[in-house]
């Protein structure tokens, strides 16, 4: 219990010791100035709580970034937003690694398989990851809130572990705008974006943001054909808003986005390094490289496309939104071959269709009023087809020819909610909040047809379906000692719905899972505005954890039941000087299962291969939750008459974490570097920006585990990128 009372203590510690200081500072500094102060940290507004608050007086952790932050530390998508949060790894794409915070997310995230960590994009909730809405180009990005922690009362489905939101440029009235970039990176590499402003009318203007990617050279080479391998020879993204004016009280907010994504050559699971596959190959290769030739027609391919709206008007006594969302996206892999085997061996075609309608109806009181509440109603129906052929090759020596499972999920949920806030003391304030929801899953028709070398077996059929009621609650108490320096404690409840595996329709569905969060924190802002210091405590209480295990190469899911987490987070803003300013984040972080006696666990085979055993691991840690993350980065402004220089870079350090039960595969421990330098003549109408990611080279995993009876195997995140972009705005 160590680190518990490490996380207590610290947070104690920090609310003693900055309630002190405020307080002699308030005495003789003016009040936060925030973003008007030039000389003081910026006021970061957030909309953690449905309504734009400044961070400081929000009781819950979160980190938030500016599209300018993201530009200057090259964060250009969700996948690499852990070089900047403490606590938050492993945020794959499509089917890889489903992101954690805090050490809670799903082991494996398939498509049509829901996260722990929830997605809005705009205020939508993003069902299925489309590799488009998880990039963050700075030409389109306004912010990017990561919340930690279970955010259910609000923002209700699977965000036990937390959430993330993304919100994009909005339309403006007040003039043309027009943007562009341009740029060249190693792995010949080229890009370009372009946004455009324009006012249509005095009450309706539109914008329109365009990018597109492509890379010649892959990240690394089949030795054996010399082909590429990680390669996105295309990248598309585009972006439609129109805003509609009514007046005083109304307007209108119309969005649409498609996205796509080619990636050639082998792009995947690699056999991990130094481990021996069901064949007897012991895996020699490191890095981005494979050894096992994939054929040459292999392509991945992700697209994805949507349409929003979002009503707003303005009772008086209240706020009213209705956000309404239709999206649709697909996953292929054609001629796929998981390089943790040759394709004679064992190769497949997977195919994967999402479709989601949500809206949300939210009703919110004025900022101002004595009680600040918040009500809501939300609607969510999903529909996940797949389509996975496996076919075993002659080299397999299996009896199976081939298995094609076609799968077909339905869910639809809804859900009242609603949070109050009242000030019972003068500085302190308690809330509390509750969401009740009714989620239908249905397994509609699906199939599993097996072929054997002596003929088709009988088609298995499978239907269900089930429906569960689960609830979230949040109570919170805060003092403020003054503007600048607030103490408070919350208990949150969650749960991540459970469902069927779209690969697996054959396996019972998984049950809700149950998270019990405990927090204290302090928030202050001091010294003359030059410091904001966030130090928050937390214990968690895992039950019924949804955890993944792999049979004849594919997911499924299946619970555990029961585990707990504890840490600390500590967030520092500082500026030492006036263009000065420097950031830190740091996680300390422990986890164990409390029981867990029905474990799938992987064994290596002495010829080679896995099984899985089931094992009492009750006491071991969690997959995916290192002990301690941290960043440190700075950002420093030279103005000169002839222009500006803005000099940025972080440092990001994991100490590594499991990827299995049975302990085969480990992230290393990694130190992840980025940097920065951008010029911009005097008018910031032109610049150019020289820019360094991964630049110690860190082999940081997307995705890690054992697929039994296979292979172990990894998929890497981007190596040492590097290049030079240019832009020019016009206003």
């Amino acid at each position: 219990m160590r680190y518990q009372y490490l996380a207590v203590a610290i947070a104690l510690a920090a609310t003693a010791v900055s309630s002190e200081a405020i307080a002699q500072s308030a005495s003789n500094q003016p009040a936060s100035g925030g973003g008007d102060n030039a000389s003081g940290v910026e006021t970061i507004v957030v909309t953690a709580q449905k309504r734009s608050e400044n961070l400081q007086n929000v009781p819950i952790t979160v980190s938030a970034y500016s599209a300018q932050q993201l530009k200057q530390w090259n964060v250009t998508s969700v996948e690499n937003l852990s070089t900047l949060v403490s606590g938050f790894t492993g945020a794959g794409l499509e089917d890889e690694q489903s992101p954690h915070i805090r050490g809670v997310g799903m082991q494996s995230s398939e498509p049509g398989q829901e996260r722990a960590v929830a997605t809005y994009v705009d205020g939508v909730y993003i069902g299925a990851d489309s590799p488009g809405l998880m990039e963050l180009p700075d030409l389109d990005t306004r912010n990017v809130e990561v919340l930690k922690g279970p955010q259910g009362t609000l923002f209700g489905r699977n965000t036990t572990a937390g959430l993330i939101q993304i919100t994009t440029r909005d339309p403006e009235l007040s003039g043309f705008q027009e943007e562009a970039e341009a740029g060249i990176a190693n792995y010949d590499t080229v890009s370009g974006s372009a946004y455009f402003n324009a006012p249509v009318s005095s009450n309706v203007a539109t914008n329109l943001f365009v990018q597109a990617s492509s890379q010649g050279e892959g990240w690394g080479k089949n030795i054996q054909t010399g082909l590429s391998t990680y390669r996105d020879d295309a990248d598309v993204v585009a972006r439609n808003k129109w805003l509609v004016d009514f007046g005083s009280s109304t307007s209108f907010m119309l969005n649409a986005d498609y996205e796509h994504t080619n990636r050639f050559g082998f792009y995947g699971l690699l056999q991990f390094p130094g481990t021996k596959n069901s064949l007897g190959q012991i895996s020699t290769v490191t890095g981005w490289d494979i050894n096992n030739p994939p054929k040459d027609n292999e392509v991945d391919t992700a697209s994805g496309a949507g349409v929003s709206g979002e009503l707003t008007h303005e009772f008086g006594f209240a706020t009213l939104k209705d956000i309404v969302g239709y999206r649709t996206s697909q996953y292929a892999e054609y001629d796929g071959n998981a390089a943790v085997l040759p394709e004679d061996v064992l190769s497949f075609d997977r195919i994967t269709q999402h479709t989601q309608l949500t809206e949300e109806l939210q009703l919110s009181s004025p900022d101002n009023s004595p009680l600040v509440w918040t009500v809501g109603y939300f609607f969510y129906d999903a529909t996940d087809q797949t389509n996975f052929p496996l076919f075993f090759g002659p080299a397999a020596g299996s009896t199976t020819v081939s298995s094609t499972t076609l799968s077909h999920i339905d869910t639809e949920s809804n859900a009242l909610y609603g949070q109050a806030s009242y000030e019972i003391l003068p500085g302190t304030t308690l809330t509390g909040g509750w969401r009740y929801s009714i989620d239908n899953h249905n397994l509609l028709p699906s199939t599993i047809n097996t072929i054997k070398t002596s003929g088709p077996l009988p088609l298995g059929v499978y239907t269900g379906s089930y429906t569960e009621t689960p609830d979230a609650n949040r109570a919170a108490i805060e003092h403020k000692f003054s503007d600048d320096a607030m103490v408070y404690f919350s208990y949150n409840y969650g749960t991540k719905s459970g469902d069927y595996t779209p690969s697996k329709p054959n396996v019972a569905p998984s049950a809700d899972e149950r998270l019990h969060a405990y927090e204290v924190g302090t928030k202050l802002t001091g010294f003359a505005d030059k410091l904001r210091l966030n130090v928050s405590g937390f214990y968690y209480d895992y039950a019924n954890m949804q955890v993944t295990a792999y049979a004849n190469g594919a997911a499924f899911i299946y619970n555990a039941a029961g585990s707990e987490l504890y840490g600390s987070d500590i967030d520092l803003e500082f500026l030492p000087l006036k263009n000065l300013t420097l950031y830190s984040s740091m996680e300390f972080l422990h986890t164990q299962f409390t029981s867990f006696a029905n474990a799938q666990v992987p064994v290596a085979q002495l010829a080679g291969g896995y099984v899985n055993t089931l094992e009492n691991i009750t006491g071991a840690p969690l997959l995916h939750s290192p002990t301690f993350t941290g960043s440190l980065g700075f950002n420093y402004v030279m103005q000169e008459s002839y222009g500006n220089w803005v000099l940025a870079g972080s440092a990001y350090y994991n100490d590594g974490y499991w990827g299995d039960y049975g302990h085969i595969t480990r992230q290393a421990a990694y130190t992840y570097v980025n940097a920065s330098i951008e010029f911009a003549t005097p008018d910031d109408r032109y610049y150019a920006r020289l820019w360094g990611a991964n630049l110690a080279d860190a082999q940081v995993v997307d995705a890690i585990g054992v697929t039994a009876p296979y292979a172990a195997f990894r998929d890497l995140t981007a190596p040492r990128t590097f290049g030079v972009t240019l832009g020019a705005r016009f206003d």
